[in-house]
């Protein structure tokens, strides 16, 4: 039942890279109202349940890896979030600087076509451990984390997908948000059928926490002139008080 109920999760998160194309068609007020709700629901996910679980992780490595003598173990899940803040900092830098240099990525070559690879192969990789924790998670803490996981998930896909679609135009809708959408379900089968030891798993958990934190900074945040402040701060807030409630 934990692997139907995963997939199911999979395929809700996988849906904002399959079908976010007619949020990006509809009314313009109405998408950023839809934007900004989206970011504040993910933000609040990040600051409720996301920077507690980093602590419980490193804890939880420790433990695992205690009998190994690990140097810096006690740091270990830290510097994994770290190093994942930073890769994708400098994937957002290479992107920008791309851009302000050359705009040939929609034609499939240039230094600007290179980036846009780049992009997806990390978006690719960040995707995939997302989707292996809805599978490897589910039997671990049941239904609850995977509505709630789910939901933040989709809605923080919902905002890369729009900030990948806004950097690389057509190439990406042709492309690359099918590759992520598969991503998701290579993460959730490897999750659901492949065992991983527990210490690989929470260092992997690290790194993705980083992305989700800058990803959240760079892309959820309302941009000039389309964010709407109070449904970024009003579904933030009701998100907040349903994660705490929980």
């Amino acid at each position: 039942m934990s692997a139907v109920a995963s997939l199911a999760a999979a395929i809700f998160v996988a849906l904002p890279y399959l079908v976010g194309l007619p949020l990006r068609m509809s009314a313009t007020d109405t998408r950023r109202v839809c934007i900004s709700a989206a970011a504040g629901i993910s933000v609040a996910y990040v600051f409720i349940d996301l920077l507690p679980e980093l602590a419980e992780m490193q804890q939880r490595f420790i433990e695992v890896t205690e009998h190994l003598g690990l140097p810096f173990a006690e740091y270990r899940i830290y510097l994994a979030a770290f190093v994942g803040f930073s890769v994708f900092h400098s994937l957002e830098a290479m992107a920008i600087s791309s851009r302000d240099e050359d705009h040939s990525a929609s034609f499939g070559h240039g230094e600007g076509a290179r980036i846009y690879r780049l992009h997806i192969f990390g978006f690719a990789l960040y995707t995939t451990l997302i989707g292996y924790v809805l599978g490897d998670g589910a039997e671990e803490f049941g239904v609850h984390f995977l509505i709630f996981y789910s939901l933040a998930m989709a809605l923080h896909f919902l905002i890369v997908d729009r900030s990948l679609r806004r950097e690389h135009g057509d190439i990406y809708d042709r492309s690359g948000r099918w590759i992520l959408a598969a991503s998701v379900f290579l993460g959730w089968a490897v999750g659901t059928f492949v065992a991983v030891p527990e210490r690989v798993v929470t260092t992997l958990g690290g790194f993705v926490a980083g992305g989700v934190v800058l990803n959240s900074i760079k892309d959820e945040m309302p941009a000039r002139n389309e964010g709407r402040a109070l449904p970024f701060l009003v579904a933030g807030l009701i998100y907040a008080f349903i994660l705490i409630a929980a």
